[in-house]
């Protein structure tokens, strides 16, 4: 739940869409997030657990229940409102720094700027006005936002550095970052240190935060590739019959042409072909065709193996296989057959394919069901 909150606020401060937007630097201020709610996660959990006992007893039932939704609303609903809008500022900052680099050639310094209302904060009222090149060690600790609310800026500017004293030091661990150097939302966190965690636990718990992230990436480009399977085929060939070639606009492109012509040939004896798309999923099956709603492979046969010819399509989970019988094929039809019908009834179960089609010299020369071809 936290990170999906907070990681909306990355993307809301630093989007994909913005000319500064950074591949490397986006997927690093997410690894933080995803961190950052890890901890949180873990402080919460057992801040609940502090609640179940209270002076060596259990705590009553009721009390316990009205402390932990007092606790929940903190962590689930205020605390976490304050924190999403100091991520967005935070991606905010991020962004800004990408067109800071950008420009500092021409504007080679920064100044602090406050809106110079009562509720600015004293240390960084101290700061307002500081003009520093835009590469002093200084601007790490204390870019803007500087707490959680803060409303300061900086400006890129060429006016000349300023000897005004930087005052105190940054109070807070969360805030002594600059997100588009260190590549952090938040540079700590005080969850970290509430839910007494010691640095080896500490680093568990970041570990976790980390490959849950990764985890959540690898989701997302699996359902970017499933999707596929939603885009509109297109039809490149309509026989006679009304029998079509239709291709996915994701189809692989190994081969493409060769399973077109197969497929055109299979169109003009009343056989309509889909040429599916290529899914990038590991262990995903990506068999070529679907005929009738059954998946299908085109299979060259060259030599008088037929094996691993099978193999491959039972492989891809292919209930038809299309034989293309290729000139260098030493035999006839007939001993092919005999082949096919040898290796299932040693090696597969009668059902494991449902059709086998022949094509030789570019025409449908056989086409079987294997029920009749074990015969």
């Amino acid at each position: 739940m936290y990170y999906d909150k907070l990681s909306a606020g990355v993307d809301v401060g630093f989007s994909p869409k913005s000319e500064f937007w950074d591949e490397p630097l986006a997927k690093s201020l997410k690894t933080s997030i995803a961190e950052f709610s890890a901890f949180k996660e873990t402080s919460f959990r057992k801040t609940l657990e502090d609640l179940l006992t209270k002076d060596g007893k259990l705590t009553p039932k009721s009390e316990f229940l009205k402390e932990a939704y007092k606790v929940s609303g903190d962590y689930n609903t205020r605390w976490l409102e304050t924190e999403y809008h100091q991520t967005v500022a935070n991606a905010q900052s991020a962004e800004k720094w990408q067109d800071f680099q950008r420009n500092k050639n021409l504007y080679p310094n920064l100044r602090y700027s406050t809106v110079g209302d009562g509720r600015v904060r004293p240390e960084h009222a101290a700061w307002d006005g500081i003009v520093k090149p835009i590469n002093d060690p200084w601007w790490k600790d204390n870019l803007p936002p500087n707490d959680w609310g803060c409303r300061c800026t900086v400006v890129q500017t060429d006016e000349p550095e300023t000897d005004q004293p930087t005052g105190g030091t940054q109070l807070k661990i969360e805030f002594a970052n600059n997100p588009g150097v260190s590549g952090k939302i938040f540079n700590g966190s005080g969850y970290m240190t509430s839910g007494g965690l010691n640095p080896e636990q500490i680093e568990k718990v970041a570990a976790w935060g980390r490959f849950m992230f990764y985890k959540l990436i690898r989701k997302g480009k699996e359902a970017a590739e499933l999707a596929k399977h939603a885009a509109p085929y297109k039809i490149v060939y309509k026989s006679e019959s009304g029998a079509a070639v239709k291709v996915s606009p994701f189809a692989d492109k190994y081969d493409l042409d060769k399973n077109i012509t197969t497929a055109t040939i299979l169109a003009d004896n009343a056989i309509t072909v889909k040429i599916r798309p290529h899914i990038l999923i590991e262990g995903y099956k990506n068999p070529e065709y679907q005929i009738r709603k059954l998946m299908a492979d085109r299979k060259e046969q060259k030599g008088k193996g037929v094996s691993s010819n099978l193999k491959s399509a039972k492989a891809q989970g292919c209930k038809i296989i299309v034989f293309e019988i290729m000139p260098e094929y030493p035999s006839d039809l007939n001993r092919l057959k005999n082949s096919i019908r040898g290796n299932i009834l040693q090696n597969y179960r009668k059902d494991t394919f449902s059709e086998f089609i022949f094509i030789r010299e570019g025409k449908l020369i056989e086409k079987i069901s294997a029920e009749d071809l074990l015969k």
